[in-house]
């Protein structure tokens, strides 16, 4: 249908590793569980809008969605809060994050938060 083929695949793909059902990414993301269908059938493609979205509640990027990346990219991704850290044990700990993802070719060396 498009030049990204497959895009339909990938959502499907990454919406199951997140064990969210069509209705709940739709709820998440503000469209119909319809809709949701028709993307992962190649029927139809995302606005740039609604593509943003739907990797943002898949922890995958965007590019991954679109086919210009092979792999999902942090879909394990998870959020701690480390506020009630302090400012020195914070700085460790988002160092040896950057140190992880150095080493998985995630993050370019120069990258910093």
């Amino acid at each position: 249908m498009s030049n990204y083929t497959g895009f339909g695949e990938r959502l499907k793909k990454a919406r199951l590793m997140k064990g969210y059902k069509q209705t709940q990414l739709a709820t998440m993301v503000g469209i119909s569980s319809q809709v949701i269908s028709l993307y992962e059938i190649d029927a139809r493609l995302p606005s740039h809008g609604v593509l943003i979205k739907l990797a943002a509640a898949l922890h995958v990027s965007t590019d991954y969605l679109l086919g210009t990346e092979k792999k999902p990219a942090l879909a394990e991704a998870t959020s701690v809060d480390i506020s009630a850290l302090s400012k020195d044990e914070r700085k460790i700990i988002l160092d040896l994050i950057r140190l992880f993802q150095q080493a998985h070719s995630i993050l370019p060396p120069d990258d910093l938060y």
